[in-house]
């Protein structure tokens, strides 16, 4: 008992006590050390002088229990790194049969109790990849020592399949393994990742295809396609458009498409973002445009809205067509139409002043002609048939020279076409008419501040002036300080001239259908011929104008000519 370590001395004494107590023997083993391991053997003697002497037997075991302490802790260690590895570990036997599964395994659900022992691992491979891991296993025999590597779809929770990949290896024939090793780990959001990279790839060259496409589209396209964002700079110019407008790409983005639009027209611009926020579309409006020449070309056009990936717009695209051509040809074909109807009504007006204002005094000269030849007639009578024969051939006369005058003002429409400023057209005809605008204390209101001028010709446009600012003047209400507006203002692209008094007024419901034709009078108490309106609806006809009226009896009248821009 002197020999061992004090701690242990209470330990070995009953032990020995225990021992030449009972017959039997018995060991035990002590730590003497960190690095000492003993073995004792109490042998009882049983001697027969009744000495009851005991015989112990040390061995020095300190090699076998630290090889033993070491090889436990490794098995620790290898159970720890086992539990704490991401990948998941299977042994399988000859027969593809699941005999372990690592304790971390979240595989099946189930990490405790070897749920899937025994079941065969093709059980839980998908169909679609059976036959691949199935040939895989069968090569794994002739493989050995090489690892294979393996992608597959594996049944999870008896629910879905989940993508896994691994290396399996087998070790069959090593005694200390004599299993099929598979080690893998869970990949199914990688591959899912992939996919929906491979999905983005295909739609993207799909996208980048149909740009392609789209820009080979755009720029073999021969009609003008533009964009531009919401202040109006232009932030594309296809091929098309440097063809019909003469710009460069180079030259043009970047610039506001003011530049390509007359003055007249830069409101249509917010005119048609206007239409597109409101969810409106514009297909195939007509206007014009202006070419990097100067050359005022019409251009059809057609206007979608460009949005951002939130659904906001922020730009236009714009595809516009040269109608050029086509215009000038419709208008001449209107134009010919026009004059032909025109000079079916002026014929008809002419069938008129044949049929009454000229047969009328040639009847009367005819008969007074023939009473005149008659051998027996009273001197005075005679008289008197020379004088209504002088009569009856001024009145012919007088009709002769009003038709001299208005075949003189037609040939005038081919005048040149001269830049006429309406407040100075209106002073002229205020100047030449002074004496009665000062007695009558005529009050005009003028403005033209809307548009100042046009091209036409002054002669013709002098004349409807004049005829509407003097009847204004000639049939003003008695009493009543006669007041005329004229103004200009813009209506749907086109020029719109208004003269408004407040004179006597027409009854147009009974005498509106005979307003403009020759030698008709509405008020008797002035002098007139009845010429005046013919002429003005004739010359604004002929200018490419139009003339309407609005009056009441005793309200005053407005007549309206609306012009084309270009006019």
């Amino acid at each position: 008992i002197d020999l061992v370590p004090p701690n242990l001395k209470r330990y070995i004494t009953k032990e020995i006590d225990n021992c030449f107590s009972s017959p039997a023997r018995s060991n035990f083993e002590v730590k003497i050390s960190d690095s000492l391991w003993l073995k004792a053997n109490l042998v009882p003697m049983n001697l027969s002088d009744d000495s009851n002497p005991m015989m112990i037997i040390i061995e020095d075991i300190s090699q076998r229990v630290l090889t033993e302490i070491k090889v436990k802790a490794n098995e620790n260690k290898f159970h720890k790194l086992i539990e704490n590895i991401s990948d998941t570990i299977l042994l399988l036997n000859e027969k593809f049969e699941i005999e372990f599964q690592s304790p971390n395994c979240t595989l099946f659900g189930v990490t405790k109790n070897l749920p899937h022992a025994g079941i065969n691992i093709l059980e839980l491979i998908h169909p679609n990849d059976l036959f691949e891991f199935n040939a895989l296993l069968i090569r794994s025999f002739q493989a050995y020592p090489e690892a294979l590597s393996f992608q597959a779809r594996i049944l999870q929770n008896q629910e879905h399949y989940i993508w896994i990949e691994g290396s399996l290896k087998n070790l069959l024939q090593q005694t200390n393994v004599g299993s099929i090793v598979i080690n893998f780990r869970d990949i199914t959001q990688r591959k899912s990742a992939e996919q929906e990279l491979i999905i983005a790839k295909l739609k993207a060259e799909q996208s980048a295809k149909k740009l392609s496409l789209a820009a080979m589209i755009i720029e073999s396209s021969e009609d003008a396609i533009i964009s531009k964002n919401l202040d109006g700079i232009i932030t594309s110019w296809n091929t098309g458009a440097a063809n019909v407008f003469g710009y460069s790409a180079d030259e043009i983005i970047g610039k506001n498409g003011s530049i390509l639009m007359e003055e007249s027209h830069t409101y249509e611009e917010s005119l048609f973002i206007e239409k597109l926020f409101a969810g409106e579309s514009i297909k195939q409006f007509e206007t014009k445009r202006l070419t990097k020449d100067g050359r005022s070309i019409y251009v059809s056009i057609s206007i979608s809205a460009i949005y951002d990936n939130t659904g906001k717009i922020i730009g236009l695209s714009k595809v516009l067509r040269d109608v050029t051509d086509k215009k000038v040809l419709e208008k001449e074909r209107l134009a010919v139409l026009e004059d032909l109807i025109q000079r079916n009504r002026e014929l008809e007006q002419f069938s008129f002043i044949v049929s009454h204002n000229l047969r009328a005094p040639v009847a009367n000269i005819i008969g007074v002609s023939d009473l005149l030849s008659t051998e027996s007639i009273d001197i005075d009578v005679y008289a008197e048939l020379l004088k209504g024969l002088n009569k009856s051939a001024h009145a012919l006369d007088v009709v002769i020279r009003d038709l001299n005058y208005i075949l003189q003002k037609k040939r005038e429409v081919n005048e040149s076409h001269t830049k006429v400023y309406f407040a100075d057209l209106v002073n002229e005809i205020k100047l030449s008419l002074d004496g009665i605008i000062k007695e009558e204390n005529v009050v005009f209101d003028i403005n033209f501040s809307a548009y100042e001028h046009i091209e036409t010709v002054k002669s013709y446009l002098y004349s409807i002036f004049y005829n509407l600012i003097s009847n204004s003047i000639k049939y003003r209400k008695p009493d009543t300080t006669p007041v005329l507006e004229i103004k200009s203002q813009i209506q749907e692209a086109k020029l719109v001239l208004t003269f408004k008094d407040n004179g006597l007024g027409i009854d147009l419901a009974k005498k509106g259908d005979q307003l403009f034709m020759l030698y008709k009078r509405f008020h008797f108490h002035k002098e007139g011929k009845g010429m005046g309106l013919f002429m003005v609806k004739s010359q604004v006809e002929s200018l490419g104008g139009k003339i309407s009226v609005s009056s009441e009896v005793n309200k005053g009248t407005e007549f309206s000519l609306s012009f084309p821009i270009s006019t």
